[in-house]
């Protein structure tokens, strides 16, 4: 891994791993060249390997300038949020998707590792889409009781141990712990995005927005129930009015 960083959260995207390299010169930088070539060869083979490890489609950005931090003033200092400040990024390369459950069951499937949520052996599930015994709930947080904590939540069960990932390969994985992500970057030759790659990306060039398409919600043109963005639609936390996004 090559930096330290802030930004995790429940659905896990990645990074490629920056690379470098330098020319020395003379008698001394051809015998450094002659050794490295079978470490270059060797880290070509283990590249190749790690790109069928991690299959996501990779998105190329050009970095630069940008003001990152929410100038609407409607976020949550608890979050660590800071006022807007200008930040500069070289270039990156960042996953079009967030790691879904079929690149992490190949993750556990290659190394047998075992997520905090199992060694926890619970984790926290929505009321809504509970499906566990009553028996699994083990209790709610006083200031959010509609998370339950959940004996046998994790990744693979993430409504709970009556549930399964079957049928949606595709789907973010979720209930992964930002030790949980190191370690599967690590398997994947990747990194977690910092904070600031994280908002340059999710802004989509799109300066000073509040959405990667503007400052308004709504739903897409032509279809008023197809929303752009995953967000709850009626009585918070009791009721959402299902929509279909074409």
């Amino acid at each position: 891994m090559t930096n330290t960083h802030d930004h995790h959260d429940d659905a896990l995207s990645t990074v490629a791993q920056p690379a470098s390299c330098c020319a020395p010169v003379g008698r001394a930088a051809f015998l450094q060249q002659a050794m490295a070539t079978d470490a270059t060869a060797e880290q070509s083979d283990q590249s190749d390997q790690e790109d069928d490890r991690h299959t996501i489609e990779q998105v190329s950005l050009p970095g630069g300038t940008f003001a990152m931090g929410n100038p609407f003033d409607d976020g949550f200092r608890t979050d660590g949020e800071t006022p807007v400040h200008q930040v500069e990024l070289s270039p990156f390369t960042i996953d079009a998707t967030s790691v879904t459950n079929a690149d992490f069951a190949k993750f556990i499937d290659a190394t047998g590792y075992a997520t905090e949520a199992e060694s926890f052996g619970f984790s926290a599930v929505f009321h809504l889409v509970l499906a566990a015994d009553d028996g699994d709930i083990l209790g709610q947080p006083a200031h959010t009781p509609w998370w339950y904590g959940v004996k046998g939540a994790d990744w693979a069960h993430p409504e709970g141990r009556n549930s399964n990932v079957d049928g949606r390969p595709d789907h973010p994985v979720v209930h992964v712990s930002w030790n949980d992500a190191q370690a599967y970057c690590a398997w994947a030759g990747r990194r977690l995005p910092t904070e600031a790659e994280w908002e340059f990306a999710s802004r989509g060039g799109l300066a000073g927005a509040r959405y990667p398409w503007g400052d308004e919600l709504g739903a897409r043109d032509g279809d008023p129930n197809g929303w752009r963005v995953n967000i709850w639609q009626g009585d918070f936390p009791n009721e959402t009015r299902r929509t279909t996004d074409s």
